[in-house]
């Protein structure tokens, strides 16, 4: 705590560790909050929506929901995996995780409908997004790390794709995301994690909330936050 208070300025990337920051008596104008971001150009994609499918080698009439990163329970993977189970007419994605992790997924959630992908290279992450239908961010509250402290990398990727996301009713996703860029659902619900897809997949409003997304997606940028550090610093 007296590093803390005794540093020139501090770099958090949400506001719930600025908050206990302050909490801990660190001087509010020594705290930036400097979110993560993403390389907006990595993430521009010329291909359709079926072009990327069938680069895939995925089904071009399925409807395709996605969760990439790693299958961690703090990050949602297994209420997505549980949720396959109830989107019958949906194919649901995880895209990501260790070789462990995606075999004891694989033995745990048995599910015709559940494709568990596996650690893809980076470079490969925007096809996987523009493929899908709806993207997820299922955060679990049962850890402050992920309801508060968290700046997902995934979801800046997320907003670059032009397609609606689903999140979790969270304090540190809505630091970003708001109802006009995304849809909510209470975190660890599986039936409103379920419900919301379905009513996701149907509603004419989500190609808006997807472009909202994105618009506001370029105010997060590598470039543009290293900017604002910079002038913080000096």
């Amino acid at each position: 705590i007296q590093t803390w208070k005794q540093a020139r300025g501090l770099l958090v990337i949400s506001e719930g560790i600025k908050k206990d920051l302050l909490m801990f008596g660190v001087v509010q104008d020594k705290i930036m909050i400097a979110r993560d971001a993403v390389d907006l150009e990595k993430f521009k994609i010329s291909e359709t929506q079926l072009e990327s499918r069938d680069k895939l080698h995925l089904d071009d009439h399925e409807k395709f929901v996605l969760y990439a990163g790693h299958l961690y329970e703090w990050k949602g993977a297994d209420l997505v995996a549980q949720a396959a189970k109830y989107l019958t007419e949906t194919q649901v994605y995880l895209v990501g995780g260790t070789k462990e992790d995606v075999n004891n997924f694989k033995k745990k959630y048995p599910y015709k409908n559940l494709h568990i992908v596996g650690f893809v290279p980076h470079a490969e992450i925007p096809r996987w997004l523009n493929a899908a239908d709806i993207l997820v961010l299922p955060n679990s509250a049962k850890e402050k790390i992920s309801s508060h402290y968290t700046s997902p990398m995934k979801l800046f990727e997320y907003m670059t794709a032009k397609k609606p996301i689903l999140a979790s009713d969270l304090p540190s996703l809505k630091e970003v995301l708001d109802t006009n860029t995304a849809v909510f659902f209470p975190a660890d619900s599986v039936v409103s994690f379920v419900a919301q897809i379905k009513k996701m997949l149907i509603d004419e409003k989500m190609p808006e909330i997807a472009n909202n997304a994105y618009n506001k997606v370029q105010e997060f940028s590598w470039k543009k936050r290293a900017e604002k550090i910079i002038e913080f610093i000096f």
